[in-house]
């Protein structure tokens, strides 16, 4: 082999390694992409969740006025986790958006807002949770 197909083969093996780890970036990518997506799919289902088995509650027992107006405030806390999450998703996605375009500094911004609606998420379900089971508690120990 002579200089020239030597360098011919040098530079086909580098740009096989380049094209091979591009190729497992993009796997990287969808394989993060797909559990941000089921990340963000049970944060909206465990708060919403939480709503309809306190809405069950509500209807099960009656309805009591006292035990409604206990639960007003976990309802309003567990919306607002429906809400972070549905807004961790849009961040997510207008991200996204962004690093397509080459914009990665706003890409960026948005990925980090995307994790901070994450968590207030889950922050909201926590508490919204811990609430309920608070009023729960008091109102059945006052009944």
């Amino acid at each position: 082999m002579d200089e020239t197909e030597l360098a011919i083969r040098n530079t086909e093996i580098q740009q096989n390694h380049a094209l091979t780890v591009y190729q497992s970036k993009i796997d990287l990518a969808k394989v993060a992409s797909g559990i941000g997506l089921f990340f963000v799919k049970s944060l909206i289902l465990i708060n919403g969740g939480a709503i309809v088995a306190l809405l069950g509650l509500l209807g099960g027992v009656g309805g009591p006025a006292g035990l409604a107006a206990k639960l007003a405030h976990p309802t309003i806390t567990l919306i607002a986790g429906i809400v972070a999450g549905m807004s961790s998703a849009g961040a997510a996605f207008i991200g996204q958006g962004l690093y397509v375009h080459d914009q990665y500094n706003w890409g960026n911004l948005c990925a980090a807002l995307s994790y901070i609606f994450g968590v207030v998420s889950l922050a909201a379900f926590a508490s919204g949770a811990y609430n309920a089971v608070t009023a729960i508690a008091e109102f059945s120990s006052v009944s």
